[in-house]
């Protein structure tokens, strides 16, 4: 069952009021200010921190950088690392940098606050899967406990790291999910990521997911007419591909 509402804060009214009185099971958030979604659902984003594990031969990286909208993926990847720190299987957690578009966790370690602010925008983002005004408490506490970062990240330069991604790995990213690539360079501008430290950025959705904030930024698809020649030709001119 589906139903729309006239505001977004609605959304946690109505379920807020399911559960309350119906005893409905919230599968997201039900309430303001978000807190992060269901617990469950946290507790499963540890097996990305397992996976990474097992990828990385035991050794973590240096660096997981995330695009973050309330932190959940953040928090959960965290809790993992952390669960095999004690286990032994590994010796180190790895520090942790949340991408955003709001600006609610830079803004909260840079004042030391202990709840993350709200943070207006002044016009959408193309970004929607991230695009919450405000970050979680739990998310906060996964930076400064692994001596992370946040970065507020524009439309611009996912646009660029999208088309990048596209271009040079054969990735189509949603836009949200090119966040911690902006991120990661800023970070390695600046000197806090050293040359030598190990990343791994999380992409989070395909670009199908939600391929209208991006399209006004491809180039239209050449017209191809003829025959291989000719197919050959418009892919080397329009994309720089060459066969054989």
């Amino acid at each position: 069952m589906l139903v729309k509402v006239a505001d977004r804060m609605d959304r946690w009214r109505l379920q807020t009021l399911g559960v309350a009185e119906f005893g409905w099971y919230p599968t997201s958030p039900f309430f303001g200010p978000v807190v992060g979604s269901n617990p469950y659902g946290m507790e499963a984003y540890k097996t990305i921190a397992y996976e990474i594990a097992e990828a990385f031969d035991w050794q973590p990286p240096d660096w997981c950088v995330l695009p973050v909208c309330y932190g959940d993926a953040l928090y959960g990847m965290w809790k993992g690392f952390q669960e095999l720190r004690a286990l032994d299987w590994i010796q180190r957690v790895p520090r942790f940098v949340a991408a955003e578009v709001s600006g609610s966790l830079p803004a909260a370690l840079a004042s030391g606050d202990a709840m993350p602010p709200e943070v207006a925008r002044n016009a959408p983002t193309i970004a929607t899967s991230i695009g919450a005004a405000q970050a979680t408490v739990q998310a906060l506490d996964v930076l400064r406990q692994s001596n992370g970062a946040a970065v507020t990240v524009s439309d611009d330069e996912m646009r660029r790291w999208v088309l990048t991604l596209a271009a040079k790995e054969g990735i189509w990213p949603e836009a949200s999910s090119a966040a911690p690539f902006a991120a990661i360079e800023r970070l390695r501008a600046e000197g806090t990521i050293k040359p030598n430290e190990r990343c791994v950025a999380l992409l989070t959705a395909s670009g199908m997911k939600d391929p209208g904030p991006i399209e006004k930024a491809l180039p239209e698809p050449p017209l191809v007419t003829g025959g291989l020649k000719e197919l050959l030709v418009a892919l080397k001119n329009a994309y720089g591909f060459s066969h054989g």
